[in-house]
C-alpha cells in the first residue's frame, strides 16, 4: 500500500490534518502550533526513510527559496564524503546515499534553483 503513495507528495493545507485528527484531543494543539509557522504541509510514503526524505526535502525547499545560499550548499554538500571518510565511515555505507543527494542537489541547479525544480527530481532515487 505505502508503494502507491508519492515519495514526497503535494503541498497540502494543514486542514487536511486536522480533519484527520479531529478526534485526537492531543494533537490537535500540535497542527495549531504548527498553523502559526506554516501554511501547509507535504506527505511523505511511510516506508521507513521518511523522515530522511522529508528533512532533505525540507532543505531543497529551503534552498530554492534562497538561490544566493545554493551554490555555496552544493559545493560543501560535494565535500561531505571525504569528511565523513575521514570521520571513519565506511564508504559501501555512504556512498549511495551522498551520490543520490549530490545528484538530486545538482539536478535542481541544473533546472534554475528554483520551486519549479523541485518538482524534476527523479522520484525513483529518492
Amino acid at each position: 500500500e505505502a508503494e502507491a503513495l508519492p515519495l514526497v507528495g503535494p503541498k497540502a493545507p494543514l486542514d487536511e490534518l486536522k480533519a484527520q485528527y479531529a478526534s485526537n484531543s492531543g494533537f490537535l494543539p500540535k497542527i495549531e502550533s504548527l498553523g502559526r509557522r506554516y501554511s501547509a504541509f507535504r506527505r511523505t510514503r511511510p516506508d521507513g526513510n521518511c523522515f530522511y526524505r522529508a528533512y532533505i526535502y525540507g532543505i531543497f525547499e529551503r534552498l530554492v527559496s534562497r538561490p544566493d545560499l545554493f551554490s555555496t550548499f552544493l559545493t560543501r554538500a560535494k565535500g561531505t564524503l571525504d569528511y565523513c571518510l575521514g570521520a571513519g565511515y565506511d564508504r559501501i555505507a555512504i556512498e549511495d546515499p551522498w551520490e543520490v543527494f549530490v545528484s538530486s542537489l545538482e539536478s535542481v541547479g541544473a533546472h534554475g534553483a528554483s520551486p519549479a525544480a523541485l518538482d524534476e527530481l527523479p522520484a525513483d532515487d529518492w
